[in-house]
């Protein structure tokens, strides 16, 4: 007598694939999908550039080499703190980030 079959089971007896002719960015444009992104390039640029037009302007130079020394330091630490936690995430999924250079082979 073969097993019955047990209905009170939430997960699948068989193997799911994706669909591979669904795509979930179908039908969107271009804007809907970076704004985010451009919106962030657009005011880093118009800040870079009221930076460098008041370090030249005469009177309002600290004010535009505040802005850019703030610019600096806010990219030199993100690089750094993303740096480090992209190298974390990527040693726990498994990929040896921070290892990859100490390891010996025998």
């Amino acid at each position: 007598m073969g097993l019955l079959p047990n209905f009170d089971n939430i997960f699948p007896s068989g193997e799911l694939h994706p669909d591979s002719n669904f795509d979930p960015n179908a039908g969107r444009s271009w804007w809907s999908l970076n704004w985010r992104r451009a919106v962030r390039w657009i005011a880093a640029v118009t800040l870079l550039a009221a930076g460098v037009v008041l370090s030249i302007v005469p009177g309002t130079q600290a004010i535009g080499f505040g802005i850019l020394i703030g610019m600096a330091k806010g990219a030199a630490t993100g690089l750094i703190i993303g740096g480090v936690i992209g190298g974390a995430i990527s040693t726990v999924r498994g990929n040896l980030f921070f290892l990859k250079d100490l390891r010996v082979d025998l």
